[in-house]
């Protein structure tokens, strides 16, 4: 009689090599749901921005740190700098043209709004 169909024995090295994979199978998971669940968690800034009563200066500060703009043969590009609004240091803001520390403050008070 020959070898029955569907019963093959598994050695050792081919169990660990399927543990291997699902281990990592399971690491590639857990990393993506990482992922996924830190831009729920984030406040998108443009939306921010458009839903939130600031004052003007604020407002402009925050355009700013949203988006820069390169010129190229007299034409504009936007580069994004900050998308989320919990990614925005204080170092960074008081960078920005016209911040300072009340716009600062405003700043801080309506971001702890959200939290």
């Amino acid at each position: 009689m020959g070898k029955e169909v569907g019963k093959t024995e598994i050695s050792y090295v081919e169990y660990k090599k399927a543990l291997i994979t699902v281990e990592l199978f399971y690491a590639q998971i857990n990393k993506k749901y990482t992922v996924i669940k830190n831009e729920e968690t984030k406040t998108n800034l443009r939306t921010w921005i458009i839903n939130t009563k600031m004052g003007g200066r604020l407002r402009n500060i925050l355009i700013d740190l949203n988006t820069e703009y390169v010129r190229t043969n007299q034409m504009e590009f936007p580069i994004i700098y900050f998308e989320y609004l919990e990614d925005i240091s204080k170092e960074y803001f008081l960078r920005a043209r016209n911040a300072g520390k009340k716009s600062w403050q405003e700043f801080k008070e309506l971001r702890n709004k959200i939290s």
